[in-house]
């Protein structure tokens, strides 16, 4: 089965936004309780997965590889590249709270299975609403930078509904989706965004506590800023986490510079999308 009008990027786009909006509306009628907000966004998350290589199926001469999410022989060095990047930020982050007269002292050990799934679940989910089909899409008819940008922008936005959010975080954000956007430009995979955003998001509730602002049940470690100068503070951490940090700010801009110099990407990937776009059957 091919769906022509889904080789139109603003069709794709509409598609997935509304498999994001129509079932997140529904739910709210028949899902109740203090967790009801997460259980609908891992509901909707997870139907974004199967939109998204639903949509790559269906269109003209399209493949779900092209997706950028089925894994390949390559996808786990992207894994790889993914994880070292977030412990190298992490651990960045420790040895300047150390340099500064902070530290990361051992704690009583928390961690709620429930939390961790919600934690992956969310970081995977946001990638590939953010990074995956309306990327691809934006990428198609205007550019890679022009993708980056216009994903990064409401993926920052969308945060400032986090408790404790600012303006430093919301800058972040942004530099976080321009980094995410960018390995996923640079690769043709999603994998290496995905594994970067998990292993990100649980290193921060694992060993600084908070996570995009929310104080979640997960606890190995403990961040303690209060021997730094107050002055000096903001360098570190604020009322969302380390993600206010200016700390955060030059590790993410960094990582934007690096990744320019990589000339690694997933030549499966890049193959089924041109032969999508090449087809001489078109």
């Amino acid at each position: 089965m091919v769906v022509k009008v889904l080789d139109l990027w603003w069709i794709r786009i509409c598609v997935m936004l509304a498999s994001v909006f129509v079932p997140t509306a529904l739910l709210t009628f028949v899902v109740h309780g203090d967790d009801a907000g997460a259980v609908i966004q891992s509901s909707v998350y997870g139907l974004c997965v199967v939109v998204m290589i639903g949509i790559e199926v269906l269109r003209p001469y399209g493949s779900a590889v092209a997706s950028g999410v089925v894994p390949t022989p390559i996808s786990p060095r992207f894994v790889g590249l993914g994880v070292g990047w977030a412990l190298a930020s992490l651990i960045a982050i420790a040895s300047v709270t150390y340099l500064l007269g902070g530290s990361v002292a051992a704690t009583t050990v928390s961690v709620d299975v429930t939390s961790v799934s919600t934690v992956v679940l969310f970081a995977i989910g946001e990638e590939v609403l953010f990074r995956g089909t309306i990327f691809r899409a934006l990428e198609e008819r205007f550019s890679s930078s022009f993708a980056v940008l216009a994903t990064s922008l409401p993926f920052a936005l969308i945060h400032l509904l986090n408790p404790g959010a600012s303006w430093m975080s919301a800058v972040n954000v942004f530099l976080a989706g321009l980094a995410l956007g960018t390995s996923v430009a640079l690769t043709r995979s999603l994998w290496m965004a995905i594994s970067f955003h998990v292993f990100w998001n649980l290193g921060l509730a694992l060993m600084f506590g908070l996570v995009s602002g929310l104080d979640l049940p997960l606890s190995v470690f403990v961040l303690d800023v209060s021997s730094i100068p107050e002055q000096l503070r903001f360098i570190i951490t604020g009322p969302f986490g380390v993600e206010d940090g200016l700390l955060t700010s030059v590790l993410l801009f960094a990582s934007v510079v690096i990744m320019q110099k990589m000339r690694v990407f997933d030549p499966v990937v890049q193959a089924a999308r041109f032969m999508q776009k090449h087809s001489v059957t078109r």
